[in-house]
Order: structure tokens, then sequence, then C-alpha cells
């Protein structure tokens, strides 16, 4: 008899552990979504800022990749403001992202 009254006490606690555990998790923000863009294609500009604005309210961050830069003769200045260099290139760059738990989209 006392084995089952423990029984079922184990088993109450279990599942409202569970239920209270799966409340809290209803409850919390979201996670911020972490994602990193890939524009090659000057025709795809007005698609991708599309994209972009979606992610805009939750913060953003632009690197231009030093290659690519210093291959098409373009300087910081030249760039919209908020723009930093990724000096080691662009795709080491986004190869640390990934590592850092970006999801990586190329539209």
């Amino acid at each position: 008899m006392q084995r089952r009254l423990m029984l079922r006490v184990s088993l109450a606690a279990l599942f409202g552990a569970l239920a209270a555990r799966e409340t809290a998790a209803a409850t919390e923000a979201p996670a911020r979504q972490r994602v990193v863009y890939h524009l090659a294609d000057a025709e795809r500009v007005v698609f991708v800022l599309g994209n972009l604005q979606n992610h805009v309210d939750g913060g953003v961050g632009f690197d231009a990749c030093a290659n690519t830069m210093k291959a098409q003769g373009v300087k910081l200045d030249d760039l919209t403001p908020g723009f930093v260099v990724a000096e080691r290139g662009g795709v080491v760059r986004l190869a640390e992202l990934q590592q850092q738990g970006y999801a990586y989209l190329r539209p």
C-alpha cells in the first residue's frame, strides 16, 4: 500500500514538473534569430533588402568582404554607413558566424 502511494506521488510530481516546464517554455520570449545573408548578384539587391527588412527590427550588422572590396576597388567610405570590413574575407566570416549558430541564407 505504501509503495503504491509513493508511486502515485512520484508520478504526480513528475507530470506536474513536466507541465510546469512546458508552460514556462511557452511563455518565454522566443530566442533571437541569428542570420547571415549572402548577396552576390546585383539584380537580387531589392529582393534581399526585402528579406533583410524582416530582421532589421531585431538588430542588424553589415560586413563587407575585404577581398571583394580590394578586387572591385571599393573603399569602406564608398559603402553605406554601418558596414565593417571582414578583413580575413567573407567566407571566413561566414564560417565563423555559422560556428556561432547563425543560419546562412543565400537568396
